[in-house]
């Protein structure tokens, strides 16, 4: 259900949506919000006439509820959203929120279990320059920051796209993700030791603090050369390290418990040095042509490589050593669509 007023500067969108118990569509696993309903709600004010150094402006708080049909909150989140764009067409977003408590994360465990949100804050902000000019750039941030805990995530990403001729266009990307002392769960048994099953009514669910961090460095390039003929060419790196710190555990009785942040237990022999880190790096490479010599023909070659990192998983930190020393695919397809 969805109820929208656009007025000259100010406008109001409502949005009910609910997904029952029994109207399972998710065979495939696609659709995670199964037995949850949404109530999102948003007052904006939009300004399109130039004032000071500004083009335009708007500005809205959201308020965006979800809860399942068992009960439990799934997020409530309070936001405020800010978009301009000054008057050399470079355009500014941001958007603070606060994440309240006494919601629940059905995720997390992957078999049912609630587990507590703690009170947090985030961000976004984005700057994008005019997609006009020659040399187009923009930069982002967002990030969430607990209150009462340790936890903080934060990605930073910026791009450049260079168009020094018509017929050529160049785009170079970068993020980098950091995420510190986030709670995640490692695994769960039964009392018997055994990984947990639909039937296990006691579980110990063990949890640990992650440390991450990961960089994505990405280049783009197309040229065309005629309106049949095109070459595109795709290189990305990939690089990410993670540890485990340290441990908690908490034990539960019956189906889909509620597990809150004060349920977890300190639990340091849990620890598991030959499990406590991630160390990874890869190389992905794509290289195509395509061609039409007549109308509804079309010929395509590719070539694509990935080479996958032989990192040293005891040396932490971001590391590129061992790179090619890993395994490696290398694909090359040609497909020729012909139209009768």
């Amino acid at each position: 259900i969805a109820a929208t007023y656009t007025g000259e500067s100010w406008w109001l969108d409502g949005r009910y949506e609910t997904l029952s118990p029994r109207f399972d569509i998710n065979a495939m696993g696609y659709m995670k919000e199964l037995n949850q309903q949404a109530l999102d709600v948003m007052l904006g004010y939009k300004r399109t006439r130039p004032v000071g150094p500004l083009q335009e402006y708007s500005i809205a708080v959201e308020e965006w509820n979800v809860a399942d049909h068992d009960g439990f909150f799934v997020r409530s989140l309070t936001a405020l959203e800010l978009r301009a764009q000054d008057r050399a067409f470079n355009k500014y977003f941001i958007n603070p929120a606060i994440l309240l408590p006494g919601t629940w994360d059905p995720y997390e465990t992957g078999d049912g279990a609630r587990f507590e949100r703690p009170f947090r804050v985030s961000w976004v902000f984005a700057f994008d320059t005019d997609e006009r000019r020659t040399i187009v750039g923009s930069l982002g941030s967002d990030g969430v920051k607990d209150v009462h805990d340790e936890f903080w995530r934060a990605n930073v990403q910026a791009a450049i796209k260079v168009r020094p001729a018509p017929k050529l266009e160049v785009e170079l990307q970068s993020k980098l993700s950091l995420y510190r002392k986030l709670m995640r769960m490692v695994d769960c048994t039964d009392p018997a030791g055994e990984a947990c099953t639909v039937d296990s009514q006691t579980r110990r669910y063990l949890f640990a603090r992650l440390d991450s961090t990961a960089l994505s460095l990405t280049s783009r390039a197309t040229f065309a050369p005629t309106s049949r003929l095109a070459f595109q060419a795709y290189a990305q790196l990939f690089l990410a390290t993670g540890d485990y710190l340290d441990y908690f555990a908490a034990t539960t009785q019956g189906a889909q418990p509620a597990i809150r942040y004060a349920d977890l237990m300190p639990d340091p022999q849990a620890a598991d040095p030959a499990n406590a880190f991630l160390r990874k790096a890869a190389l992905n490479l794509n290289l195509a042509a395509y061609w039409e010599p007549t109308p509804g023909t079309r010929l395509s070659l590719v070539y694509t490589r990935e080479q996958q990192g032989a990192t040293d998983n005891d040396v932490p930190g971001l590391r590129t050593r061992g790179l090619f020393r890993g395994p490696t695919g290398d694909v090359v397809l040609m497909k020729l669509v012909y139209f009768l």
